[in-house]
């Protein structure tokens, strides 16, 4: 299991290397019920709804029935950067679920919005680099990072870019968006603090060696 696990009403959901969407009976580990994902996932489950939602390195986000596993439906990120990568439109990113929408990255570049009963493309922004790290919405906003170093931030609604901000390095962890700030790591084992600005951002420090 890479992907974290996710609580709910006395059950876990939570995916695995081989392919599998476990529901657990939180207090003994029993299996509620099994479904088939088809690819390794790294994803954390999200649950809303009646429905728990997932994706994997296949490049597929998955909707599944919350109270027996049943399959709703799924959807297949397809072009943008994916010629440019051996990973193709694998995705690594958890979904974030916000009323009626899914938010989830790819490889192939693209940042989705997705209706969260049908799984149909609501917009989709195509950003200058692979999307590995999960992106949490926040007063509106979609804020994540890319392999390419940039921060992004997005709006919810239409996917219009709000601001962008370099801090030069692979960015796989998911933002903590706390008090008007924004804090995340990078591969050149810094953590990053910058606060968003009505014109763009300010970049406030970076920390570590």
């Amino acid at each position: 299991m890479e992907g974290s696990c996710t609580a709910v009403d006395g059950r876990i959901y939570v995916g695995t290397e081989q392919g599998e969407l476990y529901c657990l009976n939180q207090t003994d580990g029993t299996t509620v019920w099994k479904a088939r994902i088809g690819a390794d996932s790294d994803s954390t489950p999200a649950v809303a709804g009646g429905f728990v939602y997932t994706a994997a390195e296949d490049g597929y986000v998955y909707c599944f029935r919350q109270s027996n596993g049943e399959a709703v439906w799924k959807f297949k990120a397809d072009g943008g950067l994916s010629k440019n990568y051996v990973e193709r439109s694998g995705i690594w990113a958890s979904p974030i679920v916000v009323k009626d929408r899914i938010y989830i990255g790819s490889n192939n570049g693209y940042m989705y919005c997705l209706t969260a009963d049908k799984g149909e493309v609501v917009w989709k922004q195509l950003m200058p680099a692979p999307i590995w790290g999960t992106s949490p919405v926040v007063d509106g906003r979609l804020v994540f990072g890319d392999k390419f170093g940039w921060i992004h931030m997005l709006s919810a609604l239409d996917g219009k870019t709000i601001g962008e901000l370099k801090i030069g390095e692979n960015i796989n962890s998911t933002p903590a968006v706390v008090g008007g700030r924004i804090y995340i790591g990078a591969f050149n084992g810094k953590l990053h603090c910058s606060r968003t600005k009505p014109v763009g951002w300010e970049k406030l420090e970076g920390m570590g060696g």
